[in-house]
């Protein structure tokens, strides 16, 4: 239990599905490259990829299509073709969250170091920062692909934090999926989860600060620590 006057160091976010919003692009464009191999991604499917790194992706879907031509493709090749097709389709397309960039924007004039944990790769993020006019706000930035596993496990937070040069415990993580939940749990920061509208919020009944609606509904008064507010 954090002291009551408890202020963080950091703020570490997630990028996708938390500061822009990106999600049906990528399923999009996902979809988009699995027809061409004659795989069909159903709703159940689509939650059970929801958050996984590119590596994750391809790891669930050839336990459920283990005989399906694409995985006598080498992985790089797999990996590089999901990569063209988001940012194919992703061009001139990518949303943000107003409110998260926003407090994010708040955060740096004030001085407060920031950090990007993604489960995706640094081209993709790259490229979404650079399309949303964020890029000057996250110089560290910590990708799936840097550390030894991605999430539900915290080493994509714990590596952001090392590189500001702070405790874990001593940031504010903001996450909107499930797996980034866990991993920024496991981290030992103060954990603010902004689910999406058709998640099951019991799921995220741990987070220090549970925001229904996520990124859309978000509001830096809803945070315990003075001098946060927009």
């Amino acid at each position: 239990m954090r002291a009551i006057d408890w202020k963080p160091k950091a703020a570490l976010f997630d990028l996708d599905g938390t500061l822009v919003d990106s999600e049906p692009l990528f399923e999009h464009s996902e979809k988009a490259l699995l027809a061409d191999w004659g795989i069909d991604l159903d709703e159940a499917l689509i939650h059970e990829l929801y958050g996984q790194s590119a590596m994750g992706f391809f790891r669930i879907l050839g336990a459920h299509f283990p005989d399906n031509a694409l995985f006598k493709v080498p992985l790089e090749e797999r990996l590089a073709a999901k990569t063209r097709a988001y940012l194919k389709i992703a061009h001139g397309r990518i949303p943000v969250f107003p409110r998260m960039e926003a407090f994010a924007r708040n955060l740096a004039v004030r001085g407060v170091p920031l950090a990007l944990a993604s489960s995706s790769t640094h081209e993709i993020i790259d490229f979404e920062l650079a399309e949303t006019g964020m890029a000057g706000l996250f110089p560290v930035r910590v990708s799936a692909v840097d550390v030894l596993q991605g999430k539900p496990e915290p080493d994509v937070f714990i590596e952001a934090a090392r590189r500001l040069g702070v405790d874990p415990g001593d940031c504010v993580i903001f996450e909107d999926s499930f797996l980034g939940y866990r991993a920024a749990r496991a981290s030992g920061g103060f954990v603010v989860a902004l689910p999406a509208p058709s998640a099951d919020l019991a799921r995220f009944a741990g987070a220090d600060l549970l925001v229904a609606g996520g990124g859309n509904t978000f509001e830096a008064s809803l945070l315990p620590f003075p001098g946060w507010e927009l």
